[in-house]
């Protein structure tokens, strides 16, 4: 960043010099020149005003994890950190070391909260127990063992696979810079004022909301199975993946629910009076290219998905996708409507995850009946919009029946 900010004011400063030398015996010539500059100084400001919103730094000299993960500056200048979709939650700053005597420490954690600690119970399990976690609402998974279960599950979710980043929250509220406007450079008549061009800035605030399941056990099955923690983790991991993306594509913004793709105001749209076609996806791609993104990933309905793949020529031969798309991973969801599409860089939406979960056990007088045990994990979470000029939905005509 500083790096940039230094180029931006030296090219301004020798804009200056090459104005004030050439301006009385202004050519063709100095016209290109001044322009490459002009058209240089665009990027460089566009440049910086992105990394004003998403920094890339580097890990820390002798820290774990990946080479490099995002950091964002708030308002007061506290650093908030986030990972991309190939990159591991449980590997940033402020994460406790993982445990290395288990593989699924969430669910080895449940079952010890069940039977206790035995003999079997591995040792950084019943030191966790021991710590003493219970709170009002329930245990408080340690951070160790829920950051690996939000790996799990954006693992498995479709928007993460399309690139959404996942920020690490510490608060109750988050807001994050987004920019609304590019500005707009343009040329000036000698000795004409040049036009004012301001760049719009807005808010977007992230507000945990509460996201959570109910996972129900036979408690044979917790004190007998040796894959029990297994079972138990993966099916806290689908259940996250399912709402991550269920909210992240339909979420209403409203009654507690976050904000989805699909609800975003000034997200562009496209109603197409054809059905669902490779055209109308690479027409959505070439929109988003327009605004200057790279979409990343369409997603759509797997139904629509799977007539996509089914296309085929004159002579009945497969059909892929066309060369705009060469880039654009296809993915489905049944998350998404059968007749529409969303097209964009997903690096410019995000999901903020609180790193703790909390869990509390119980038992319905059913579940007590059949000898059942009940778990309810719970997370806090919003999603958040960057830049929803890097997105494109289309919504096609669904073919009759």
């Amino acid at each position: 960043m500083k790096e940039l900010r230094e180029m931006k004011a030296s090219l301004s400063e020798e804009m200056s010099k090459y104005l004030d030398a050439h301006e009385a015996n202004w050519t063709d010539d100095n016209e290109k020149a001044h322009q490459a500059m002009v058209a240089e100084l665009k990027e460089l400001a566009t440049a910086i005003r992105r990394r004003e919103v998403v920094q890339i730094v580097d890990t820390p000299e002798g820290g774990a994890g990946p080479s490099s993960y995002i950091t964002m500056v708030d308002g007061s200048g506290k650093r908030h950190f986030a990972v991309a979709k190939d990159q591991k939650f449980a590997n940033l700053p402020m994460q406790a070391a993982r445990p290395t005597d288990c593989r699924f420490a969430a669910g080895e954690y449940l079952r010890a909260m069940v039977t206790g600690v035995t003999s079997s119970t591995p040792p950084s399990i019943g030191a966790a127990l021991s710590r003493g976690n219970a709170t009002s609402a329930g245990y408080i998974l340690p951070t160790e063992f829920s950051a690996n279960v939000i790996d799990l599950a954006r693992s498995k979710s479709v928007v993460m696979e399309a690139g959404a980043i996942t920020i690490q929250l510490t608060g109750s509220e988050f807001s994050i810079g987004r920019l609304l406007t590019d500005p707009e450079m343009k040329p000036k008549l000698e000795n004409e004022k040049f036009e004012d061009s301001s760049i719009a800035l807005g808010r977007t605030t992230i507000t945990p909301r509460l996201i959570g399941c109910i996972v129900k056990a036979s408690r044979e099955m917790i004190e007998d199975a040796p894959n029990a923690p297994e079972l138990i983790e993966m099916a806290m991991a689908a259940s996250l993946a399912n709402s991550l993306d269920r909210y992240a594509v339909n979420g209403i913004g409203a009654a507690e629910e976050p904000l989805g793709l699909l609800h975003v105001p000034d997200l562009a749209s496209t109603d197409d009076e054809d059905p669902i076609s490779f055209v109308n996806v690479a027409g959505a791609a070439m929109a988003v290219r327009v605004r200057n993104h790279e979409p990343t990933a369409a997603i759509l309905n797997t139904i629509d998905d799977h007539v996509l793949g089914m296309t085929t020529d004159s002579q009945g031969r497969w059909l892929g996708a066309p060369p705009p798309l060469e880039n654009v991973v296809r993915l489905e969801s049944s998350h998404v409507p059968q007749d529409n599409v969303l097209v964009g860089d997903f690096t410019k939406f995000a999901w903020g995850i609180r790193e703790n979960a909390t869990v509390e056990i119980g038992e319905t007088a059913e579940a007590f009946e059949r000898h059942q045990v009940c778990f309810k994990i719970f997370f806090r979470g919003d999603t958040a919009m960057l830049d929803s000029s890097a997105f494109q939905k289309v919504k096609t005509n669904v073919p009759a029946e």
